[in-house]
């Protein structure tokens, strides 16, 4: 059952907007970006991000992105392809990561390292959830990220990442 990796998820934060996300499905597969109500995830809006995929181009574009989000990565999320926000391995990882869960769909979970600008890196948990405008195929992605470690040095990081994909059915 899709609602069983909830279960998997370890942040609070990341918890509640998972379980938004099933209540906005309304018996589909995948909720529209219509279907999430910002007031009851408003706690988690900070750490929030979304992208629209553009099929036509393979190219995903940021809808929005929290404040703490965008402190993160340094720039703003709104417009902008995901190649302006993230290069080279980042940019291969993340897409990669996307473009599975829009093209299966499935609901992603992983916990390891989080890239930030210039030379750090830190330690928290993402989650990115399809999003659908006719609730079958998959046109964006909703995801959050919670950092509580970050200011490691790349060269100090005690590097581990853990990928728990779930398919929706």
């Amino acid at each position: 059952m899709t609602e069983d990796f909830v279960q998997t998820v370890g942040s609070p934060d990341l918890k509640s907007l998972a379980e938004h996300w099933i209540r906005a499905r309304q018996q589909k597969l995948m909720p529209a970006w219509s279907h999430i109500d910002p007031r009851e995830i408003a706690k988690q809006l900070p750490i929030v991000w979304s992208y629209d995929y553009r099929r036509d181009s393979d190219t995903f574009v940021g809808r929005l992105a929290g404040n703490r989000i965008e402190t993160l990565v340094g720039k703003s999320f709104r417009g902008a392809e995901m190649s302006e926000l993230f290069v080279d391995q980042e940019l291969e990882w993340i897409g990669q990561i996307c473009r599975r869960v829009v093209g299966v769909p499935a609901i992603h979970y992983g916990v390891g390292t989080i890239a930030t600008p210039g030379n750090t890196q830190g330690i928290g948990e993402r989650l990115i959830l399809p999003l659908s405008t006719d609730g079958i195929f998959a046109d964006a992605v909703i995801g959050a990220t919670v950092y509580p470690q970050v200011g490691l040095r790349k060269a100090h990081l005690d590097f581990y990442e853990r990928d728990y994909w779930f398919t929706l059915k």
